[in-house]
């Protein structure tokens, strides 16, 4: 059963990047940068335990793994990247890199941050 828990969202992660996927601006993949950055909000609002109260059992593994591994892919980003370095695009593949990096990492900090009791 758990299996097809774990396909279930895996599914529907990919089926949220594939959709979203489609969006760009002048050329950029926007919709792949929004990927990464919910995905990485998401997996440290996970890893912050506020997500404890939401999943029952091993789901929260399952959505972590499965739906945030398949919505958020370093490969996506990759071959996006590649394409620019293909068209020359280097400025646009700055941007591309520094947005992933920059807003995944924040995203990632502030969904840990926001719900982590600090002493």
């Amino acid at each position: 059963m758990q299996l097809i828990w774990f396909l279930l969202f895996a599914v529907t992660g990919v089926g949220f990047r594939l959709v979203l996927s489609k969006f760009s601006v002048n050329g950029f993949g926007v919709g792949i940068l929004i990927c990464n950055f919910v995905g990485s909000f998401l997996i440290g609002l996970s890893q912050s335990g506020y997500l404890d109260k939401v999943f029952i059992g091993s789901t929260k593994f399952l959505f972590m793994l499965a739906f945030l591994g398949a919505l958020t892919t370093f490969s996506s980003y990759a071959l996006e990247s590649s394409r620019y370095i293909l068209q020359q695009k280097w400025g646009v593949l700055a941007l591309c890199i520094f947005s992933h990096n920059l807003l995944s990492i924040s995203a990632c900090y502030m969904g840990l941050r926001l719900f982590t009791k600090t002493a």
